[in-house]
């Protein structure tokens, strides 16, 4: 079993709610698994554990300063473990290819800015929370949305204007799974060392 860290920066949640799940499914495989966010006192030392896992969401197309200033502050111990990186995203939520590309695009420009080279990238859809939005934002979505109504269609984006969670918690499950694989054999989880067995 493997001790790892998982990193997140959040805004609105859903990051936060994406962790929980995965902290859940790792510890279940039985890995000894640290959540801490880059909010507040953070308590994570990437060098003390065995893998890393950094989550961040998505705005106004970028991760943020503080989840980048954290990677390449630490890249080199990222770099020297098996690592992922998690990118939370309502770009991941379209279903068009075009449109879908701005999630892989944010993701590695984030990727090409500090130095750091995970083991996976995962792109996960978030969730939009438009009661949170202030009054002034949630006019230009409705303008937005009923100007550019056939073109966010055409181009898969979901409606700006519906509180709707986009986020595929199978999937998610599915890659706690594939990340279980990266730590090799005496590392692996539960699950992943009984398949061994069986094979």
């Amino acid at each position: 079993m493997a001790s790892i860290l998982i990193v997140f920066s959040t805004r609105e949640g859903q990051t936060a709610r994406v962790v929980a799940h995965l902290s859940g499914a790792l510890d279940a495989m039985g890995h000894r698994v640290l959540a801490t966010s880059l909010a507040g006192r953070f308590a994570g030392r990437p060098e003390s554990h065995d893998a890393v896992i950094v989550a961040a969401s998505v705005h106004a197309g970028e991760h943020g300063r503080r989840v980048a200033a954290f990677v390449k502050r630490h890249r080199r111990v990222l770099n020297s473990r098996p690592s992922a990186f998690v990118s939370v995203s309502l770009s991941a939520a379209a279903l068009n290819e075009v449109a879908g590309k701005a999630a892989k695009t944010q993701a590695q420009r984030f990727l090409d800015s500090t130095g750091w080279r995970p083991d996976r990238v995962e792109l996960v859809a978030g969730a939009l929370r438009y009661s949170r939005f202030s009054r002034p934002w949630r006019w230009i979505l409705r303008f937005a949305q009923r100007r550019f109504r056939s073109e966010l269609e055409e181009s898969g984006w979901p409606d700006l204007t519906i509180e709707r969670e986009y986020t595929d918690w199978n999937e998610l499950s599915a890659f706690a799974s594939r990340f279980d694989q990266l730590l090799g054999p005496g590392r692996r989880g539960r699950a992943a060392s009984d398949a061994d067995t069986d094979a």
